[in-house]
């Protein structure tokens, strides 16, 4: 299988910037960035970090005494003694921790106790993951002027060469002398080293001279739990022993697909290591517990960034698709008449959430893709009631087209999404078959319910919905049937026209309104008002010029004498 190079230092001095300007601000060079900033640089995903994470050994009220400067913003967050930073020079932010430790999780949730240390090791210790037990810091020995500390940040020495870890030699010093240097960058694992270069509090400059050579200025990153060999191998472990941590924190369950899921791509893929693997199926129940609006976090990081697809893939296999998306599981098994899909409703949706993600990185259009046939459970049920056509059409809100967003309004708001967000996303359930409608039409009445559909929502919430229609159609499979994808295809065009040459037409663009027909006509009851603008609304929709003043006048008198109102 092809593996391609990840762990990459070219970059590293991105770091050292955002390292060393708190360091001037805090005046104390024992500081590290931990976790997913250093991650994301080493294995080259994000180049610019706007939320990064600092922890040091200082107390919180050493840590605030030295943050009250012009030009930042701080504020102090009870929870773990976080401080935030904000400058207003910089689009980004900077929370300081300091080091901890942790006692158990008696509910599964968060540590019953919490308690301030000194000590790096042991603040690494209680981390979940090895990829979020990985600090770095910038060590200048000495003083610099103004112009000589100019020269360093503009230092393109780093970028000179492709700095590739090469794992062999890598492992090889480690093994002899218990670290490792790749041009001005020191990696140390040794746990005993390093205490010994920071034994409490600060670093030990005498010692990290001898050690280390007398170099001046040193990139270091101090990696306790071995994440360059895992994410080498790779492989997500965790932290200690995986039964424990899985046990003290259900989040890190999901947070576990997540990070795997987030951090595949198409030229390498990461799994889980081993016991890390055997400790999830253990504890694969205990998501029971967790807060809705905490897995909701980590579901629209997946949504966003990661594979829908591969999510609902592990949920299953872990055994806690049901809890999560109870309607979704409810699919297995449910077969589907095969002239038009030779899966059943569950692996139709699988393939379908697989090609969504392909097409739009929209985390609404996903997770619709994910919903858009949950009704066809009931639908299907009452097909084989034998009913005639007549009793099936009395319970017409069976329809999956209808019946699919209903059963996943609740889901969604238990999953903690907000009221905008589940209309959006059921009006893509709801609509996922209004196109075949608009196409069915004849060719001169297609673009009027296109423009009809148009008028209710943004443009791109229709691209949206063509990228689910597009994906929905990719997955029926059917060889027989004509090959209906360039219709959606045909749809963009007209859409693309109706936006160029007449916008979005909206209510508020008719030539008449509330207030004119209350001037013009002796009409009392609101009600009767919105009627009369929503019809001559429709009636424009179906012919733009039909949209001016003498023409909807007509329209109005004559929609008020077919109502019998003078």
């Amino acid at each position: 299988m092809f593996r391609a190079r990840m762990i990459s230092f070219t970059w590293i001095s991105i770091l050292q910037k955002e390292i060393e300007y708190m360091q001037n601000i805090l005046s104390d060079i024992s500081l590290f960035c931990v976790g997913w900033s250093i991650r994301d640089i080493l294995l080259q995903r994000n180049m610019e970090p706007n939320d990064i994470d600092i922890c040091c050994a200082w107390t919180p009220e050493n840590i605030w005494s030295k943050a009250k400067k012009d030009g930042i913003h701080a504020f102090i967050t009870e929870k773990y003694w976080t401080m935030t930073f904000i400058p207003q020079s910089k689009e980004k932010q900077y929370e300081v921790t300091p080091f901890r430790t942790e006692s158990w999780y008696s509910d599964s949730r968060r540590p019953d106790t919490i308690t301030r240390s000194s000590s790096l090791l042991l603040d690494a210790q209680r981390r979940d993951f090895t990829i979020n037990a990985l600090y770095y810091t910038y060590i200048r020995l000495e003083k610099t002027t103004k112009n000589q500390a100019k020269s360093i940040y503009d230092d393109q020495s780093l970028l000179a060469w492709d700095l590739v870890l090469d794992i062999e030699a890598f492992e090889a010093s480690i093994k002899k002398q218990w670290w490792y240097a790749i041009a001005d960058i020191i990696i140390i694992q040794d746990t005993d080293l390093i205490t010994t270069i920071w034994p409490e509090w600060q670093i030990d400059l005498a010692e990290w001279k001898q050690t280390f050579w007398l170099r001046t200025h040193t990139h270091c990153i101090v990696d306790p739990y071995k994440w360059i060999q895992d994410i080498r191998y790779w492989k997500l472990r965790c932290v200690w022993l995986a039964d424990k941590r899985l046990h003290e924190d259900a989040l890190r369950v999901i947070r576990a697909i997540r990070f795997v899921n987030t951090l595949n791509t198409a030229t390498y893929s990461i799994d889980f290591e081993k016991e890390t693997w055997s400790a999830l199926k253990k504890n694969f129940f205990r998501i029971r517990t967790l807060p809705k609006e905490r897995i909701h976090i980590e579901l629209m990081k997946i949504l966003e960034g990661g594979s829908p697809f591969w999510f609902l893939a592990l949920c299953d296999e872990l055994n806690i698709l049901k809890t999560l998306f109870p309607s979704i599981h409810a699919t297995k098994w449910i077969d589907q008449p095969v002239r038009y899909h030779p899966f059943d409703v569950y692996n139709h949706t699988l393939l379908c959430v697989h090609a969504v993600e392909q097409i739009t990185s929209n985390p609404y259009a996903r997770i619709a893709m994910m919903y858009h046939d949950v009704g066809k459970v009931d639908q299907y049920y009452l097909y084989s009631l034998d009913l005639d056509k007549k009793e099936i059409n009395r319970l017409g809100e069976l329809n999956h087209r209808q019946s699919s967003a209903v059963i996943a309004k609740p889901e969604l708001k238990a999953l903690w999404f907000g009221s905008k967000a589940i209309e959006e996303i059921c009006w893509y359930i709801n609509n996922h078959h209004k196109p075949e409608e608009i196409l069915s039409a004849n060719i001169e009445n297609q673009k009027k319910k296109l423009r009809k559909m148009y008028s209710d929502v943004w443009y791109a919430m229709m691209q949206n919905l063509f990228d689910v229609v597009l994906a929905d159609r990719i997955w029926q499979f059917n060889p027989i049937q004509k090959n209906s994808i360039w219709e959606v295809t045909y749809l963009r065009s007209m859409l693309d026209t109706l936006r160029d040459e007449e916008g979005q037409f909206e209510k508020k663009n008719l030539c008449i309104d509330g207030k004119i027909l209350l001037e013009n006509y002796n009409l009392q009851q609101w009600p009767v008002v919105w009627d009369i603008l929503q019809s001559a609304f429709d009636r424009v929709l179906e012919d733009i010029q039909r949209n001016n003043i003498e023409q909807l006048h007509m329209f109005v008198r004559w929609y008020l004498h077919q109502k019998w109102i003078t």
